[in-house]
């Protein structure tokens, strides 16, 4: 039997991977789909909120407010893997690995205090 190496994910595709595995409204769902393809090769996010709010005014039904693409990038840089995806530039990118190192290790000091 031939054995076939699968090829690796790219990041978009591991993170659209990562969107299907969650539960959360199709219409907000719709919005991260957006956000996920406005990333560039590095992962940075390389369209500001009015173009994303007009790519979904164009594709979709909906309306959706400014508001709510800040919500979901906000959303998405918080859940998404690997921290500091969906940055708008390499500060927000290190801000946003800072602070999940930040909770990682305190999640690791809460638990060492109850050993």
């Amino acid at each position: 039997m031939i054995q076939i190496e699968n090829e690796p994910l790219t990041l978009t595709e591991y993170l659209v991977e990562q969107l299907r595995t969650m539960k959360i409204d199709k219409n907000y769902k719709k919005i991260i789909e957006v956000i996920i393809f406005s990333i560039n090769e590095s992962g940075y996010l390389r369209l500001e909120n009015k173009e994303i709010l007009d790519l979904l005014k164009k594709n979709t039904k909906n309306n959706y407010s400014n508001i709510q693409i800040e919500e979901a990038i906000n959303f998405c840089q918080e859940k998404f893997d690997p921290p500091g995806i969906f940055a708008r530039n390499l500060s927000e990118c290190l801000l946003l690995q800072l602070r999940f190192n930040n909770s990682e290790n305190m999640v690791l000091k809460e638990k060492n205090n109850f050993k």
